[in-house]
């Protein structure tokens, strides 16, 4: 649940447009983003799971706790909305086949992950990187028909996708998020390894943060 907000006048805005920088109140269903942008203008959005126990549904939603939050009722001082409130759900995907012969997928004709942590860029330029190597050495070589020239380079795109794709899932489970960043703030070893993740070393051999996430994805697989 989204909308924007523009001409807030007050001091915490004009210090979110000064800075730049995102940020994110916790919530009991959830969680809220403030994101400054352009011509002073704040996107603001509430982030819940879709369960059937919610106090209302749709803008009734957004406009209960965004009233309940003496931060947000602070910063949008003085704001006018730009538009009404909109929903967007379950808008990630991976392609099914993302190789084939004389062809291969990158961006997001590969796959879209919820942006949340800012990684599409990162994931298309670093595939269509390792396409473009394996087509040019497939030119020099006369292999470029192959239908599996691509399929080591899929391999490892899929891995660090899958990475990304289960960090965005459990980051919507308020419960393990809460527990978790706090929990990076007192443990080094963790705040490296989430920070090695939102960094873009999605396929160094040492992250344990990253093996548990594969893994637990793994044991839901062979269990279900």
């Amino acid at each position: 649940l989204y909308t924007h907000y523009r001409n807030a006048t007050s001091a915490a805005a004009q210090s979110a447009y000064a800075s730049g920088d995102v940020m994110i109140l916790m919530l009991d269903i959830g969680w809220f983003w403030i994101i400054p942008l352009v011509g002073n203008r704040l996107s603001v959005g509430l982030v819940v799971k879709r369960t059937d126990d919610l106090p209302a549904r749709g803008a009734a939603l957004f406009d209960r706790y965004r009233a309940a939050s003496p931060i947000l009722n602070d910063l949008l001082a003085g704001a006018e909305q730009e538009s009404p409130v909109r929903s967007e759900a379950d808008f990630s995907f991976s392609n099914r086949q993302r190789f084939g012969a004389r062809y291969a997928c990158c961006g997001d004709a590969a796959g879209f992950l919820d942006p949340v942590f800012s990684s599409g860029v990162f994931m298309a330029v670093t595939s269509a990187e390792r396409i473009a190597d394996r087509v040019h050495a497939a030119l020099q070589s006369d292999s470029e028909g192959d239908p599996r020239l691509h399929e080591q380079d899929d391999t490892v795109y899929d891995h660090g996708f899958r990475s990304m794709q289960l960090f965005v899932e459990r980051f919507y489970q308020y419960d393990l998020v809460h527990h978790l960043f706090f929990e990076a703030a007192r443990d080094d070893g963790i705040r490296n390894e989430i920070a090695g993740l939102l960094a873009g070393d999605l396929w160094s051999e040492g992250n344990n943060f990253q093996r548990m996430l594969l893994s637990g994805r793994q044991n839901r697989a062979s269990n279900g």
